[in-house]
């Protein structure tokens, strides 16, 4: 029995203070309450009647408010978000809470409610740039454009070497064509992460649109050694050789593409646009049958197809994709 409340109280020790960065948590109290469940059950199996009827029935007890408990906080524990609704009811002014209760909701699509948990957050707490960033993530998701880019612009001025503000600024200055301050943006963020694949993507992105085909067409391959198999690099790098006057490359990495997904009919649709630029009509033909049969439910792909070859001057293979008119005959 001494021994029981010794472990007890040896095991509860530790959690009297923080623990690392949290002050209190559930878990903290699994092991020291194996050491109130020692002395019950050894009352049980050590004393007789009428005693060990009392520590039954203490025990029955225990088993019912412990049961009711856990009843409670599984709904506490449900998900991210009604957790971190309990801890604000506990405490309301703490910033951090308000901050990852908002990226609960966020996460799970309740962008208005994410949105005031974060004005809360500011409210509470001094500027926190990676706050600033979620919050503008939260806005761009709800289509409001320029409170997110204020947001980033926030973020970056109080702390420049976050790798994810400078692609957040990237994407805006590309989305309105500032392709100058967009090449600067993600420059910094390759110098901050330079292991990120997606930042040597959206470089290529940025110097085709400035005309730096042989600049973009390295980063391209540069973002395709680190993932291999990412079928966006291949078909940016693809549209990058086209314009460089190299189908013959572009057609091999839209057939490397096409083996990665060989249910996605668009690649066979590009393969074909590929071998009309390159003069072999027979083989763009079996590709674009290819490409409806993978999509038949599109009664628009035969039309665009015929497009494609009509303004290749491949009229004859136009009117295979032409269906029957829709009007009715007219009566003789």
């Amino acid at each position: 029995m001494a021994a029981a409340w010794l472990y007890y109280a040896l095991t509860l020790l530790p959690t009297l203070g923080p623990i690392g960065t949290q002050a209190a948590a559930d878990r903290y109290a699994y092991l020291p309450c194996l050491g109130l469940l020692v002395p019950l059950a050894w009352g049980i199996t050590s004393y007789g009647y009428p005693r060990r009827l009392v520590y039954f029935s203490a025990c029955t007890g225990l088993i019912v408010l412990l049961g009711i408990l856990t009843f409670r906080q599984a709904g506490v524990w449900k998900n991210t978000a009604t957790l971190w609704e309990a801890e604000i009811r506990q405490y309301p002014a703490a910033p951090f809470v308000h901050g990852d209760l908002a990226v609960a909701y966020q996460k799970e699509g309740l962008l208005d409610q994410a949105l005031e948990e974060y004005r809360k957050e500011a409210g509470l707490s001094p500027p926190v740039a990676v706050t600033y960033d979620w919050w503008g993530v939260a806005l761009f998701q709800k289509g409001r454009m320029e409170e997110a880019l204020e947001k980033f612009k926030a973020s970056e001025a109080l702390d420049p070497n976050i790798a994810e503000t400078h692609w957040y600024l990237w994407f805006f200055s590309q989305q309105k064509g500032l392709y100058d301050g967009a090449y600067q943006e993600i420059q910094d963020a390759i110098q901050l992460q330079p292991e990120t694949t997606e930042n040597y993507n959206s470089l290529g992105m940025t110097l085709g649109s400035m005309g730096k085909l042989g600049q973009a067409q390295e980063a391209f391959e540069t973002a395709l050694s680190k993932d291999p198999q990412n079928t966006v690099y291949m078909a940016n790098l693809a549209a990058t050789q086209l314009k460089e006057g190299k189908p013959e490359k572009a057609l091999d990495l839209f057939q490397r593409a096409a083996l990665l997904q060989p249910l996605d009919f668009s690649w066979p649709f590009k393969m074909g646009e590929v071998c009309l630029e390159m003069g072999r009509a027979a083989e763009a033909d079996q590709c674009f049958q290819k490409a409806i049969r993978l999509n038949p439910r599109d009664p628009r792909l035969p039309g665009k197809i015929a497009e494609v070859l009509k303004k290749a001057g491949q009229k004859g293979l136009a009117r295979n994709y032409l269906g029957p008119p829709t009007h009715e005959r007219p009566n003789p």
